[in-house]
This record gives C-alpha cells, structure tokens and sequence, in this order.
C-alpha cells in the first residue's frame, strides 16, 4: 500500500494504518519522507517526536530525564 493511502487511511480513523506508519517511521525506510511531508501538512506546523525500541533499550529514562 502506498503512503499517501496509507496516510489517507489513518486521517479516515484507521489504527492499522496508523501502527504501519508508526513501522515506516522506527524503520526510516525511504518512504518515511513522503509519509512526514503528507502528515505535516495536517499538524498545524506541531513538532512531535516519538521515542521507540526495544524493551529495556531506555526510552523512558531518557524522556523523563
């Protein structure tokens, strides 16, 4: 499925699309660029940053340090 269905998708309500686009954006595969241009536009310019990983990895030390 491409990005931009994907991302339509997603704006519709749909969490599948939404948990794939989560992947695309921890994987950083080539269509995460498309996938943030087409979201971004929809943000009202908001910066959001996700912090993912592996159990253990520290993602929750390093938010709430």
């Amino acid at each position: 499925m491409s990005a931009a269905a994907l991302v339509d998708e997603m704006l519709a309500g749909s969490r599948r699309a939404l948990a794939r686009l989560i992947t695309y954006a921890d994987d950083g595969g080539p269509e995460l660029a498309d996938i943030m241009n087409r979201v971004h536009s929809r943000t009202g310019n908001a910066h959001v940053i996700g912090i993912t990983g592996p159990p253990g990895a520290g993602k929750s030390t390093l938010v709430w340090a």
